[in-house]
């Protein structure tokens, strides 16, 4: 049975997350930026060993060998806010089995960054830039982010918090290439938005504000972990990353 947590049950949340840590930076990351108390951000465990997080109209499931998939898809078949879900390929596959929502599903290789050592490029990367010229890289990227305030509102507030960080590159003052760790955990980042506009990719950009990333998350001994696309894997695997779980994204909206 779902069960809503509060501080009285949170130590099993806290297991729940602590059993993947790496998997579940995510949801970790938006508990110690946000807590329990925001209407838009919500936690639930099933069974003390499975737990289920909502932001906004994003679910994250974090899941286990005794998950009852067919409560999860009842929950969220009723639930007015559900519009994607995250978790292991497996579960979501298996919560999509009972949705039959005939939602869009993307599936990804999940992989951490596990070089003996991570290398400080030369190139020079910006720490902590102006959150504008990351969303203008992103922007023209690709990145389905959205309008700017929720965004800026959102990454902002995981800054200051200690749950995120950004980094930025720049040809003179034109800002070319961008990374975000967009979920912070005390033993994980996770990293997202790596990404060079059109005009300078091929030149190294990416793998240099990637390795920068790495590095400053291994320095404060925490292992950096991304979810990318299979067509790009080998790209990281050159940098030391290596696939360790395949993940999906059901989008129903």
């Amino acid at each position: 049975m779902l069960v809503s947590v509060i501080e009285e049950n949170l130590k099993t949340a806290l297991t729940i997350l602590n059993r993947r840590p790496d998997l579940n930076v995510r949801v970790s990351g938006l508990l110690k930026a946000y807590g329990l108390n925001r209407h838009f951000f919500r936690l639930w465990v099933q069974n003390e060993s499975t737990l289920l997080a909502r932001l906004e109209g994003s679910f994250f499931l974090c899941n286990s060998a005794d998950t009852d998939y067919d409560e999860i898809a009842f929950f969220l078949r009723f639930n007015p806010y559900f519009q994607r879900l995250f978790g292991t390929a497996e579960a979501v596959a298996a919560v999509e089995a009972c949705l039959e929502s005939g939602g869009k599903l993307k599936k990804y290789d999940f992989l951490e960054f596990e070089a003996a050592d991570a290398v400080m490029p030369e190139r020079e990367v910006i720490c902590n830039p102006n959150l504008n010229d990351v969303y203008e890289v992103m922007c023209k990227v690709g990145f389905q982010i959205g309008d700017f305030m929720p965004w800026y509102a959102d990454v902002s507030h995981r800054i200051r918090h200690g749950c995120a960080r950004a980094f930025l590159i720049k040809v003179g003052d034109k800002p070319v290439s961008s990374c975000l760790v967009s979920a912070e955990s005390d033993t994980a980042g996770l990293l997202s938005g790596i990404g060079t506009v059109e005009d300078y990719r091929s030149r190294g950009f990416a793998s240099d504000i990637t390795r920068f990333a790495c590095k400053k998350l291994t320095d404060d001994k925490k292992c950096p972990v991304l979810e990318c696309c299979p067509a790009i894997t080998a790209f990281y695997a050159r940098l030391g990353f290596r696939k360790t779980a395949e993940t999906a994204e059901l989008i129903i909206k």
